[in-house]
């Protein structure tokens, strides 16, 4: 297997180099990562790493250092879970409700989005076995949908199939309102066939979260679980430590 990837990451540096992309860290590490997010297959490597620095281009103002994105994680709006599926898959949990536009506007709330993404594909386990996003919609109402429209939806969209490192495997909707289910309903043409059949939609039934995921007792009380709140401080702390290497990777 070692051998494999190394010879895959040979394939990938020439097959950049033919299209003159150049990788913001031509590490292994780092085309692993890449790898690892479309199943080793080095053409579709090769396309979501263009995509990724396209995007990077066009909107730098995404990819915003960890200090840029306090005032997001202090109002727990997102984090990784500290248990993962019963296949290894990272749980992301995304909170829009707890998101108050007055403080920060959506582009802030993609920047963490991306950037928490980005933090949970440095893990091996993570980048072979992808991402779960769990969407708590406990809270969300017109506040944020008006602020949440067809171009909002797109940026989105684009984000999690076009952009992270990282295979994103499914979206599980919960405790979502008839406002709520307006605000996907904006995002579903945006999405690729593969992700859309991907979206469920669950109410305030936990029964197959509690299935899906290794330890149930550690998701919030919101989803069933036996935390009062979860709280983003440590996710922020761990992505404010890895400063430096987000640096290396473009964020400024």
């Amino acid at each position: 297997m070692e051998n494999e990837l190394t010879e895959k990451v040979e394939q990938l540096r020439a097959e950049l180099t033919k299209i003159g992309i150049r990788p913001l860290v031509d590490q292994p590490e780092y085309l692993i990562k890449f790898l690892r997010a479309r199943s080793s297959d080095v053409t579709s490597t090769v396309t979501l790493m263009k995509s990724y620095l396209d995007y990077k281009g066009a909107n730098p103002n995404i990819f915003n250092l960890p200090y840029r994105l306090k005032p997001v994680f202090d109002a727990n709006v997102m984090r990784l879970l500290d248990t993962r599926s019963k296949v290894g898959e990272a749980l992301v949990l995304f909170k829009p409700g707890y998101w108050n536009p007055s403080s920060f506007n959506f582009d802030g709330l993609l920047s963490a989005a991306l950037i928490t993404f980005e933090q949970a594909a440095l893990d091996s386990e993570t980048q072979k076995a992808g991402v779960l996003l769990i969407s708590d919609m406990d809270s969300f109402g017109w506040k944020q949908l008006k602020h949440f429209g067809p171009m909002a939806a797109k940026k989105l969209a684009t984000v999690l199939e076009k952009v992270v490192p990282t295979r994103v495997n499914g979206v599980m909707i919960f405790n979502q309102s008839r406002i709520a289910e307006m605000a996907w309903a904006v995002i579903r043409p945006f999405l690729s066939e593969h992700l859309r059949s991907r979206v469920t939609f669950h109410g305030s039934d936990y029964q197959y979260l509690e299935q899906t995921i290794q330890d149930p007792t550690l998701l919030p009380a919101t989803l069933g679980g036996q935390v009062a709140l979860l709280e983003c401080s440590d996710l922020y702390r761990n992505l404010a430590n890895n400063e430096n290497l987000y640096k290396s990777f473009g964020y400024n």
